[in-house]
Order: structure tokens, then C-alpha cells, then sequence
């Protein structure tokens, strides 16, 4: 673990924090460059491929389309594919759209290792511009990104998310409960930096050791307490990437996430990931 950068001290206040409002983002510079992809139950897909370049994918079951968060990129003479944050995605935490060599396009969602693809119908020219014309294209729905969780021995969730980078940074929140009781706690206090965080409360403080990973696997914990008054409880820290799944679907903290695959059910003969 290395230490050298100062801390961070973040002053919140003690009411719990609005969640940001989606917002209109401006296309006009790549507007001429857009193809629009369906599939077979409503979805759109506005997407704007760009070769070593920014791309972005707008998606939506209506007229209002949201930022994807891309993740990743691919591409040969004939083919191209762009990769999202997809959270609830089994495993993976990605979907993809991609570009065959054949022409046609598909989307791709992981579970539990095995290829589930939905074929996707690229809109000729003059239906695609009447879609652009009267869709709303809105900044991602994913607001919130993990930032640590933990549990005692009694089945209780100790969470702490934080906003992305496309609304800001930072902005965190604590949550405690079981699984589906989860409830926001107001933050007096943060200290935020290469050692972890503590996340002060008025009844106690959340305390995480954290390392940065450099495996794109984002924040790992590797110690966790919860301190009140002279009484500490040691917390298990539990893997923020391999508990994905817990995070996303089963605590209950997050409804509509606006990204692709969302719906997806996690395998009925999945096992337990490792912490």
C-alpha cells in the first residue's frame, strides 16, 4: 500500500444528500455520425462509433435515451465493438454493442460465462433521423458507482457509494441494513485518501482501509470497522467487483439504472464468488 498523498478532509452536511438530476447532453458535434440500432422488445440504441476516438451509445425503451457508460473498445477493418458499465450484468459487470463483419449488429451480455447475444436492426437513414428528431438524450442514469462494503456477523451491510465522474466525484453516501432494508445514514464528516476513509456519522464512524487495485477492478477493502463511542466491531470487507451483484440487485439501494442489460437475472445455479 503507498502512502504520500495528503488527506482529504470533506466537511457534508448532516441532512442526506439529493441525488443529481439527469441532464440534456448536447450531440450537435457528432449528430451526422449517429446510427440507430432496435431490437425485437422496444429498445433503441443511438450509437456513435468512433475510431481511436470518443465514441457514445444512448439507449432507451422510449424517447428518453440515456448515456452509457463505455468501458472499453474493439475494432478491425470490418468490425467494431463498444463496451459499457454494466452492473448488473452477471459477473461481468459489461454489455457490449457490436458490429459483425457481415454488417449486422448485435448485443452482448455475460452470464455466468456463457454468450447470451440479441440481435440488434440498424433503422435506414430517414427512420433514424425521425428517432434522433424526437428522442430526449440524457446524461447516464448510473449515478452512483461503490466505493466500499462490509458486513458484521449478523448479516448487517455496511455501504458507502459515490457519485461518477460524469456528475462530479466524490458526493458520498452511507447506507446500513440487511439485504432489501438497507437505509441512507447522514454523513457529519469525511476523510477521503490513500489509506481508506472514515465515514463520520452522528452515532458512529465507518472506518475502511482501502487499496487502490490496478486491475480494473476499482477499490478493494481489506479492512473494515464500525467504531461508537469506545466500542469498535470488526467488519468483513467484502470485494466491491466479485459483489457486484449483492450491491446492484439484492440490497435494494438502486431501482433504475438506465443501462444496458439491466433486466438480466443472475443464473439460477450460480454460485458464491469469492470476497
Amino acid at each position: 500500500m503507498t502512502f504520500g498523498a495528503l488527506a482529504l478532509v470533506v466537511a457534508t452536511s448532516a441532512a442526506l444528500a439529493d441525488s443529481p438530476k439527469v441532464r440534456a447532453v448536447d450531440i450537435s458535434a457528432y449528430k451526422d455520425k449517429l446510427q440507430v440500432l432496435t431490437d425485437a422488445t422496444g429498445g433503441t440504441y443511438v450509437v456513435h462509433y468512433e475510431k481511436g476516438g470518443k465514441s457514445h451509445i444512448f439507449y432507451g425503451e422510449g424517447t428518453s435515451l440515456y448515456s452509457q457508460i463505455v468501458v472499453g473498445s474493439s475494432s478491425s477493418d470490418t468490425t467494431w465493438g463498444l463496451d459499457t458499465y454494466s452492473p448488473r450484468v452477471w459477473r461481468s459487470l459489461r454489455a457490449s454493442i457490436e458490429m459483425k463483419e457481415d454488417g449486422t449488429y448485435r448485443r452482448y451480455c455475460a452470464e455466468n460465462g456463457d454468450e447470451e447475444f440479441t440481435e440488434l436492426t440498424r433503422l435506414p437513414d430517414a427512420a433514424a433521423a425521425t428517432v434522433i428528431a424526437k428522442s430526449k438524450f440524457l446524461t447516464s442514469a448510473t449515478m452512483y458507482v461503490p466505493f466500499g462494503l462490509a458486513r458484521d456477523d449478523k448479516g448487517v451491510y455496511y455501504y458507502v457509494d459515490q457519485l461518477t465522474t460524469d456528475y462530479g466525484g466524490k458526493g458520498y453516501r452511507l447506507w446500513i441494513g440487511k439485504k432489501g432494508r438497507m437505509k441512507q445514514v447522514p454523513l457529519a464528516d469525511v476523510s477521503d485518501d490513500t489509506g481508506g476513509g472514515v465515514f463520520s456519522t452522528k452515532t458512529g464512524d465507518l472506518h475502511f482501509v482501502l487499496e487502490q487495485g490496478d486491475n480494473g477492478n476499482g477499490v478493494e477493502s481489506f479492512g473494515a470497522s464500525w467504531v461508537r463511542g469506545d466500542k469498535t466491531t470488526t467488519l468483513k470487507p467484502l470485494n466491491t467487483f466479485t459483489n457486484s451483484w449483492l450491491i446492484h440487485s439484492e440490497l435494494g439501494i438502486y431501482k433504475f439504472m438506465g443501462a444496458l442489460c439491466e433486466n438480466q437475472r443472475a443464473p439460477e445455479n450460480k454460485t458464491m464468488l469469492p470476497h
